[in-house]
């Protein structure tokens, strides 16, 4: 049976912390590993100590196991008591703090909670109607797609689909769609795929996109990435084109037995060229748009060689 109650997540190298709730303690716990170890968890301050202290140097405490019922109080006398250091919200459920709901929201959020289905005409009123749930029938917003073999997370936004990227974890891409429900319908209780986590979702800034879709004759499901048969196995090839389409350069960077190794040298590459031309590069173009602050100064400078020796001028 799973257990409710409070939890923290601790630096062991300057003691600082994270703590949250969750009806299901040792599931939530799998799914902050998962996010942050692909890089794409919600909380930027956490993942930036993950990234920087590795996960060894992280441990996961149950501070107190408790009632259901008994969450949001609890949760919001630890975190005044505590403070945080990696907690963006400082009050519980703080995401839906100080918004005024109708009669009908407050009725389709207990709905929700119940388990009770809502009419296909009521899903689409809310951004989510055809988009059905995923392949386990578990999550909202979330469809696997062979070509990329990767999850996919959308939502319908003013009658018009927008894409929210493709993940390796349906978890991921289910918290995908739940931010962006939050951030496209402020004023309205949507019915999200993990609802009692609705406060660790960071909405003080614009949705962004981690993704733009990629095509279906894409068989790695990453930017830059090929998926190719060899004798030896599934093996991925990664290049990128440097120029405009008249005068392009194709440069490859070998191949790899991994696909995220791959889309990360993509994503150096990616950095290095808009560095040289002082700009950001767009999230767009990245396979992990929070990621490009993890490669060190010898990666960047290697880089640079590699592109000038095949003939790119930086």
């Amino acid at each position: 049976m799973s257990k409710s109650g409070i939890y923290q997540i601790r630096n062991l190298v300057n003691n600082k912390i994270y703590i949250g709730s969750s009806q299901n303690i040792r599931k939530r716990w799998k799914e902050h590993k998962s996010r942050l170890r692909n890089n794409l968890h919600e909380n930027g301050h956490l993942q930036n100590a993950w990234n920087k202290y590795g996960e060894d140097n992280f441990v996961f405490v149950v501070m107190q196991e408790i009632e259901r019922n008994e969450l949001l109080g609890s949760e919001q006398w630890y975190l005044d008591t505590y403070n945080p250091d990696y907690n963006i919200a400082t009050q519980a459920r703080a995401s839906f703090l100080h918004r005024h709901h109708t009669e009908e929201t407050k009725a389709l959020f207990r709905e929700q909670r119940l388990g009770v289905s809502l009419s296909d005409e009521h899903k689409r009123k809310i951004g989510m109607g055809g988009l059905g749930k995923s392949r386990s029938g578990e999550y909202v917003g979330v469809s696997f797609r062979k070509h990329a073999d990767r999850w996919m997370a959308r939502i319908n936004v003013k009658k018009k689909e927008v894409f929210l990227g493709y993940y390796d974890t349906e978890e991921l891409a289910a918290m995908a769609y739940d931010r962006a429900a939050l951030y496209y319908f402020p004023d309205d209780v949507l019915v999200l795929n993990f609802p009692d986590e609705i406060h660790e979702h960071d909405l003080s800034r614009p949705y962004e996109k981690s993704f733009t879709p990629i095509k279906k004759t894409n068989t790695s499901g990453f930017r830059g990435v090929t998926k190719v048969k060899r004798k030896n196995g599934i093996k991925y090839t990664s290049s990128i084109g440097v120029g405009s389409r008249e005068d392009c350069v194709k440069v490859h960077f070998g191949t790899f037995d991994d696909p995220k190794d791959a889309a990360c040298v993509y994503d150096l590459a990616q950095l290095v060229l808009h560095r040289v031309i002082g700009k950001e590069v767009p999230r767009e173009y990245l396979n992990y748009p929070d990621g490009t602050d993890g490669f060190s100064d010898e990666q960047i400078e290697d880089m640079i060689d590699f592109l000038i020796e095949k003939g790119v001028a930086l």
